[in-house]
């Protein structure tokens, strides 16, 4: 049975999520931190569709891809962001209405 795992770090100056499932195919799927770390926007390529990364490999692959993938957009890869103002366990709001485009800038 698949199973998200996340991991949150910075790209350039750009908080992002990577959230991958784990099981027979691996995935990622990226977004940016917004909102004091609040809301997510899926990072989207020029057509608009959510960018989701797949590999017949591992869970460590597609993690791997997905770092290569944010480094190659944002910058280098750095510590996640300390969100002060957010408790442990806050469910974060993904803004699919307002994806981040391959034009929007931080």
């Amino acid at each position: 049975m698949p199973h998200l795992t996340h991991r949150e770090l910075t790209f350039g100056s750009v908080p992002c999520l990577v959230t991958t499932t784990v099981g027979s195919v691996p995935t990622a799927v990226m977004y940016v931190v917004v909102a004091a770390g609040h809301a997510l926007r899926p990072l989207v390529d020029d057509a608009g569709q959510i960018i989701e990364l797949v590999s017949d490999d591992s869970h460590e692959d597609v993690l791997s891809r997905a770092t290569t993938y944010l480094q190659s957009r944002f910058g280098c890869c750095g510590p996640p962001v300390s969100w002060p103002d957010l408790p442990v366990g806050t469910v974060r709001v993904v803004l699919s209405s307002v994806p981040f485009r391959p034009e929007d800038e931080v």
